[in-house]
Protein backbone atom coordinates (compact mmCIF):
# COMPACT_ATOMS: atom_id res chain seq x y z
CA UNK A 1 0.00 0.00 0.00
CA UNK A 2 1.29 3.39 -0.99
CA UNK A 3 2.32 6.01 2.13
CA UNK A 4 -0.58 8.56 2.42
CA UNK A 5 0.52 12.58 2.50
CA UNK A 6 -2.14 14.59 4.57
CA UNK A 7 -1.39 18.27 4.44
CA UNK A 8 -1.89 20.34 7.11
CA UNK A 9 -4.42 23.61 7.58
CA UNK A 10 -2.83 26.35 9.79
CA UNK A 11 -4.65 29.48 11.03
CA UNK A 12 -4.08 31.89 13.17
CA UNK A 13 -5.00 35.74 14.56
CA UNK A 14 -1.99 38.07 14.53
CA UNK A 15 -2.23 40.01 17.62
CA UNK A 16 -4.95 42.65 17.75
CA UNK A 17 -2.84 45.83 16.76
CA UNK A 18 -1.07 44.07 13.76
CA UNK A 19 -2.71 46.52 10.67
CA UNK A 20 -3.10 45.25 7.65
CA UNK A 21 -0.05 48.03 6.51
CA UNK A 22 2.35 45.83 8.65
CA UNK A 23 0.90 42.35 7.28
CA UNK A 24 1.74 43.68 3.63
CA UNK A 25 5.25 44.96 4.52
CA UNK A 26 6.65 41.82 5.59
CA UNK A 27 5.24 39.61 3.36
CA UNK A 28 7.21 42.68 1.05
CA UNK A 29 10.25 41.92 2.41
CA UNK A 30 9.68 38.22 2.36
CA UNK A 31 9.20 38.63 -1.54
CA UNK A 32 12.18 40.52 -1.72
CA UNK A 33 14.80 37.79 -0.10
CA UNK A 34 13.08 35.33 -1.95
CA UNK A 35 11.49 33.65 0.92
CA UNK A 36 8.12 34.30 -0.51
CA UNK A 37 6.38 31.76 -1.51
CA UNK A 38 7.94 29.54 0.49
CA UNK A 39 8.44 25.83 -0.36
CA UNK A 40 5.72 23.14 1.26
CA UNK A 41 3.02 26.46 1.06
CA UNK A 42 -0.05 25.32 -0.72
CA UNK A 43 -2.51 28.03 -0.21
CA UNK A 44 -2.44 31.41 1.79
CA UNK A 45 -5.38 33.55 2.80
CA UNK A 46 -5.70 36.75 4.87
CA UNK A 47 -8.47 38.71 5.30
CA UNK A 48 -9.89 40.78 7.65
CA UNK A 49 -13.03 39.80 10.22
CA UNK A 50 -14.69 42.65 11.73
CA UNK A 51 -11.32 44.12 12.94
CA UNK A 52 -8.99 41.80 13.35
CA UNK A 53 -6.54 40.39 10.93
CA UNK A 54 -6.58 36.35 10.05
CA UNK A 55 -4.72 34.25 7.87
CA UNK A 56 -5.36 30.24 7.07
CA UNK A 57 -2.85 28.51 4.81
CA UNK A 58 -2.62 25.26 3.92
CA UNK A 59 1.07 23.15 3.89
CA UNK A 60 2.50 20.16 2.92
CA UNK A 61 4.38 19.32 6.10
CA UNK A 62 4.35 20.47 9.48
CA UNK A 63 8.40 20.21 9.16
CA UNK A 64 7.67 22.98 6.06
CA UNK A 65 5.66 25.28 8.47
CA UNK A 66 7.71 25.01 11.33
CA UNK A 67 11.01 26.01 9.00
CA UNK A 68 8.95 28.99 7.58
CA UNK A 69 7.95 30.45 10.65
CA UNK A 70 11.53 30.41 12.00
CA UNK A 71 11.88 32.32 8.86
CA UNK A 72 9.17 34.62 8.85
CA UNK A 73 10.06 35.82 12.78
CA UNK A 74 12.65 38.37 12.06
CA UNK A 75 10.78 40.06 9.62
CA UNK A 76 7.24 40.12 11.34
CA UNK A 77 9.03 41.28 14.35
CA UNK A 78 11.05 44.06 12.76
CA UNK A 79 7.62 44.90 11.04
CA UNK A 80 5.56 45.13 14.20
CA UNK A 81 7.99 46.10 17.01
CA UNK A 82 6.86 42.47 18.80
CA UNK A 83 5.97 39.00 18.34
CA UNK A 84 3.01 38.62 16.57
CA UNK A 85 2.61 35.72 14.22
Amino acid sequence: MEARKTSILVRFTPAPDVTTAQYDETISRLEKSGDWLPEGLAYHVAFKSGDQLRVSEIWDSRKRFDAFGERLMPDACCVTRTIVW
